[in-house]
């Protein structure tokens, strides 16, 4: 699931642990096998991991299933549930929302959730800059990269200052830089400006007034640093909102996304592979796409789900892609595969944060302004004063022992 359990010690087992629900994604899909074809819940979660001021670790979900429904179902479904709560919070919802494949969204603005209240797409410039004489992007592109970047109409009135922004975002989401051009009357200036001729800068479909910020590189390089960028530009150069309310389905996210060299689920590993992709699992697993979605507004994702497995040797064949052998999957997922094994039908899904829905249609900076008795970033409750220390006595009944922290690690070494 991408976070840490929060694991309870069991007094009766000791020794053993459970862990607090991340999502109550299993339990539902075994539902369905038990015959319970629809299937709703407001469920409380709890994820372990660092907080920002869209997360909590204890959080509140709507969570969907159904049996015998495809991705149209669940997306018809949620938008019509999505506009009914727009409506009551005075918000436009018009049905139906758009969508994209991730591949368009990444393509196009660099982000599997991105902000369409504003509009300002990422160009392939890679073409259009094939003859230029600048080290930067020929050495990125004989690797392999392109040469991707925005265009930004009347940019060129943003000050040094402003792009010195821009370029210290880039730097923030990983590039070792900007590179940008402003057109003039006189020609093109700036770092990449004084390489192009005004054949590059018509090819690139600059006109006089424009800018263009550029980034050169892998596309696990360039989509991330130009999204941040975009964003930042909407705020640096006060690009106006074509919309107020942007919705968005984004679909056909990969099944799996590489992680340190490794293959890791990009949503969760029960998601259904693209028919026409799963003869890939074993020869090219990073090329499957996933009969996954998730819901964006205004640049958050609100929800994800997906069609799911309901076949047992398929389900076998992901999880085999992720590198676990099969007695790993018996002892993780015997119990599933069990199901699944005693006839399952096709099903699928959602869950939406509602707290994350509350937030953004309320207008509330933080998580924490609309949830009661919320955690701080260092994951303390304040009013109650938890984590606390526990005595030697409950610790005996539940089979633990704390360990002395090793001098000069302090608490992190515990």
């Amino acid at each position: 699931e991408g976070a840490r359990d929060y694991l309870v010690p069991s007094r009766v087992h000791k020794g053993e642990f459970y862990a607090l629900p991340q999502s109550p994604q299993i339990y539902k899909q075994i539902l369905m096998v038990a015959g319970f074809d629809r299937y709703f819940q407001i469920a409380r979660c709890f994820r372990d991991e660092d907080l920002r001021a869209d997360r909590q670790p204890e959080f509140t979900q709507i969570d969907v299933e159904a049996s015998f429904v495809e991705v149209d179902d669940i997306l018809g479904w949620m938008q019509g549930l999505m506009a009914s709560l727009a409506e009551v919070a005075g918000i436009d919802a018009p049905l139906p929302f758009p969508r994209l494949t991730w591949a368009e969204a990444m393509e196009r603005y660099g982000s599997d959730r991105p902000d369409l209240r504003f509009e300002l797409e990422i160009g392939d410039w890679t073409e259009a800059t094939s003859d230029v004489d600048f080290g930067i992007i020929r050495t990125q592109v004989d690797a392999g990269g392109r040469v991707r970047g925005l265009r930004v109409e009347g940019g060129a009135k943003l000050s040094r200052r402003q792009i010195e922004t821009l370029e210290n975002t880039a730097k923030a989401a990983g590039a070792p830089g900007l590179l940008w051009a402003k057109r003039s009357e006189e020609g093109t200036s700036g770092p990449l400006g004084k390489f192009l001729k005004p054949g590059h800068a018509d090819a690139m479909g600059l006109a006089v007034g424009d800018l263009a910020l550029v980034a050169a590189g892998p596309d696990t390089l360039t989509s991330p640093v130009l999204s941040a960028v975009r964003d930042a530009v909407a705020q640096v150069a006060g690009l106006p909102n074509v919309r107020d309310h942007a919705w968005l389905w984004v679909t056909d996210f990969p099944v799996f996304e590489e992680e340190d060299g490794f293959l890791a689920a990009s949503h969760h590993p029960f998601v259904m592979p693209h028919p026409d992709d799963v003869d890939l699992l074993e020869t090219d697993p990073a090329k499957v796409r996933g009969t996954a979605y998730d819901l964006v507004y205004n640049g958050t994702e609100f929800g994800s789900g997906s069609i799911r497995i309901h076949e047992p040797e398929l389900q076998r064949r992901v999880l085999r892609a992720l590198g676990l052998d099969d007695a790993s999957i018996e002892e993780k997922f015997g119990f599933l595969l069990n199901a699944l094994s005693a006839g399952a039908p096709p099903h699928g899904g959602i869950a939406l944060g509602m707290d994350r829905i509350v937030q953004r249609f309320t207008g509330s900076p933080s998580l924490r302004d609309v949830v009661a008795f919320p955690k701080t970033t260092a994951a303390r409750a304040l009013f109650e004063g938890a984590p606390t220390a526990v005595g030697g006595d409950e610790l005996e009944a539940l089979g633990l022992q704390l360990r002395t922290p090793r001098a000069g690690l302090g608490e992190e070494g515990a």
